[in-house]
């Protein structure tokens, strides 16, 4: 038996991983505490003053920073019947930021309560004016041609795909560790909300489903700018080690997720190229969180027919031309991942085969076709089959008939 399953370390690993949470508890939950104020999150509006309309994607940054790095605390439970602080965050971030289904946090709080949090604002923010004031400098560079609207919309998706995230990998991590404290996993409501949010708003062009009516997210570049963070983001959840895509994301949601690998904005093309590299080398995002990272879905896979590009952006129809650097990474990437499955591939057919016929039979009817890179193909043939061409390339118009009616 090994030395790490013995009861008395166990008990020990318990213990330890009881006063890390109560630790990262005490740390945190005044801080999310804090940001989770209805004068805090709540959605500018015209009348909201120019030098505060921003804040609120600061705290939805800070937000998405406490949800990835401390899952315990933002996952508490509320006192009482009300909802912990991360749970009316998300709610917010979902409901009214993306859905638009309400107007304001769920707050359920006293007036007591709201009243502290308010005197709370200047022990937040004391005379920090010159850190402040770099700060703005810093992000009116970084998105000056980005309404704040759009940002407040982009950091709504970091809060909710960091807390699934960091949820689901804590959970995984720990799960096997007796009398460590649990993480409950996001509902399959929640999960199918999120996904359905995110795939609609790369289907609408950028328009989140809370400004149907076309009041926000009305520039090119903030539709632009939207559509790569849900693109991005909605890549994230089809990390295999979260095992949610399978369950998730339906073929018709998966086509759609591929048009913005054909973007006509180099931005959303080249964030995507990127995110699709690092799926398929287990980096950046996807790093191992376990035992053993999980190769992506063969479908995914085939996603890296649509990085081609070349000089210019004819070589891939309306796609924006994100240069041969970005797209022989893809390539290289893909070898590399293509590589691990049929290594992968190998050793278990050799393990099956050595546990007698039954066990060949099964890899032969059902580990085959999800391991044998070879089964990309049929995904790949399927995307080139049904995308949309532009009429300087194809010669058709997208969607439309050849030329000539015919």
């Amino acid at each position: 038996q090994s030395p790490l399953s013995t009861p008395g370390r166990g008990s020990a690993s318990a213990a330890s991983m009881a006063s890390r949470v109560r630790k990262e508890k005490k740390e945190f939950e005044p801080l999310l505490k804090a940001l989770v104020n209805p004068s805090r999150l709540a959605i500018p509006d015209d009348s909201t003053n120019p030098k505060t309309r921003g804040r609120i994607v600061s705290v939805l940054s800070a937000v998405a920073a406490i949800a990835e790095c401390a899952p315990y605390a933002f996952n508490a439970k509320g006192e009482g019947q009300k909802l912990g602080w991360g749970r009316r965050a998300v709610e917010f971030c979902l409901d009214s930021v993306l859905l638009g289904k309400n107007t304001r946090v769920n707050a359920s709080m006293t007036m007591e309560e709201e009243s502290s949090e308010e005197d709370g604002d200047e022990e937040l923010s004391p005379s920090k004016k010159g850190r402040s004031s770099k700060n703005a400098k810093a992000k009116k560079g970084k998105g000056d041609d980005v309404s704040v609207h759009c940002q407040m919309l982009c950091g709504a998706i970091e809060v909710l795909v960091s807390h699934i995230r960091s949820t689901i990998v804590n959970g995984q991590r720990h799960s096997e560790e007796s009398g460590a404290p649990k993480l409950k996993a996001p509902s399959p409501d929640h999960l199918q909300e999120v996904f359905n949010a995110l795939v609609q708003i790369i289907e609408d062009g950028g328009v989140p489903p809370s400004s149907v009516n076309g009041r926000y997210c009305k520039t090119s570049k903030d539709r632009a700018e939207l559509r790569r963070s849900a693109s991005v983001n909605l890549l994230r959840l089809c990390d295999a080690n979260l095992r949610l895509e399978a369950t998730y994301l339906t073929p018709r949601m998966w086509h759609v997720l591929s048009t913005a690998l054909l973007d006509s904005e180099k931005p959303v093309r080249a964030s995507l190229v990127e995110e699709l590299s690092a799926m398929y080398t287990s980096s950046g995002k996807f790093r191992n969180h376990g035992s053993a990272a999980l190769a992506p879905s063969l479908r995914f896979v085939s996603l890296v027919t649509l990085c081609t590009d070349g000089d210019h952006s004819a070589s891939n129809a309306g796609a924006a031309n994100v240069g041969q650097r970005l797209s022989n990474r893809a390539k290289s990437s893909a070898s590399q991942c293509i590589h691990n499955l049929r290594t992968t591939c190998q050793t278990a057919r050799a393990q099956c085969r050595l546990e007698g016929r039954s066990s060949e039979r099964n890899f032969e009817n059902q580990w085959k076709r999800r391991l044998m890179p070879e089964y990309c193909v049929p995904y790949a043939l399927h995307l080139l089959a049904y995308r949309e061409e532009t009429a300087s390339v194809a010669g058709t118009l997208a969607g439309g008939d050849d030329l000539g009616g015919e």
